[in-house]
């Protein structure tokens, strides 16, 4: 084990009450990386040494909070993926790397002061990596979001700023492939010898409403629309009932229901199909019970094929009108 070169642990000159804490440390950081980082759990990466360099394996196995020990300890140096199966992330990572960015800490303090103002002091963190002049700046998101929508947002706090990656790097998995990892915190750097550094007290993961974000999908959208649905949607706010719809349904009402959220979606407010489905997927996990998948897919179809805009008139929606103080009343 490499011992980290602090007062904490010379814990060999120290008293046992004191090692205890150290130990119960150690096990506060363990629990709050597993919270704040590691997403997928099934597959995580572990650096070893070929020759005179270092490089990264992925392990099939459950990441345990007693392998991120091993991490905090410099027994291991662990990675993590940023993308679980589903595509979603929970935090974004700018990596500032002091190779190719001539003005590191300006670099980093220009990210951060866009970060806290975006995104919430409290969500934002800035890790020295444990290269000299090496900076990772966190972000850290309540809910799992798409990866898609993620890395919209840390293009746009990226915006002229030259030679920074972000994290996550792609949109979505292929075949089974993992994506790219990042170095989990508070771990030993083998090529420095040095500790990463970062203080993870007191963090307060932000809440992304999705549907205010713009992307820019290149891949092949996996639904059509009709050529009425290029016009320009409607823009303003949610009116009183689809506000209800959002909120879920029960059995018997899903199917109506949800061809009105689909329909509203796509023919009316004219979201991306991508878009549009993802935030249909959300309103299913409301659902009591939800829709399967295949189901679900099926009813978001027929939005789309049949062009569907429904009126407040309509039958399926009189249990969630609400014309007091309706904007379209």
């Amino acid at each position: 084990m490499i011992r980290r070169k602090t007062e904490l642990n010379k814990t060999s000159l120290r008293p046992k009450e004191k090692h205890a804490s150290l130990q119960n440390s150690h096990k506060k950081a363990a629990s709050r990386i597993m919270r704040l980082f590691v997403h997928r759990k099934d597959v995580y990466a572990v650096q070893v040494k070929y020759g005179e360099r270092f490089a990264y394996v992925p392990k099939y196995q459950t990441l345990t909070e007693a392998d991120v020990l091993s991490h905090l300890e410099g027994k291991a140096t662990l990675g993590v993926y940023a993308l679980d199966l589903d595509n979603t992330v929970r935090w974004i990572c700018f990596d500032i790397d002091s190779q190719h960015v001539k003005e590191p800490e300006e670099t980093r303090d220009r990210i951060f002061r866009s970060c806290v103002e975006q995104f919430g002091r409290d969500a934002v963190r800035i890790e020295e990596s444990g290269t000299p002049h090496n900076y990772h700046i966190w972000v850290f998101f309540g809910k799992p979001i798409q990866a898609q929508y993620a890395r919209a947002l840390g293009r746009k706090i990226l915006e002229g700023i030259k030679n920074v990656e972000l994290f996550p790097k792609q949109d979505t998995l292929h075949g089974k492939g993992l994506g790219n990892l990042v170095k989990l915190p508070l771990g030993y750097h083998n090529k420095s010898r040095s500790w990463s550094k970062i203080s993870l007290e007191g963090v307060k993961p932000c809440k992304i409403d999705v549907s205010k974000i713009e992307i820019e999908t290149a891949n092949p959208k996996p639904f059509t629309r009709k050529e009425t649905a290029t016009l320009d949607g409607y823009k303003g706010e949610d009116p009183n009932c689809i506000e209800k719809i959002k909120k879920g349904a029960k059995k018997g009402e899903r199917n109506n229901v949800g061809i009105i959220y689909a329909s509203y979606l796509i023919n009316f407010r004219h979201f991306e199909p991508a878009h549009a489905f993802y935030l249909f997927r959300l309103w299913n996990t409301k659902n009591k019970p939800k829709l399967d998948d295949e189901e679900l897919r099926a009813v978001f179809e027929q939005a789309i094929q049949g062009g569907y805009v429904f009126g407040c008139e309509h039958e399926y929606l009189k249990d969630y009108c609400d014309k007091e103080g309706c904007i379209f009343a």
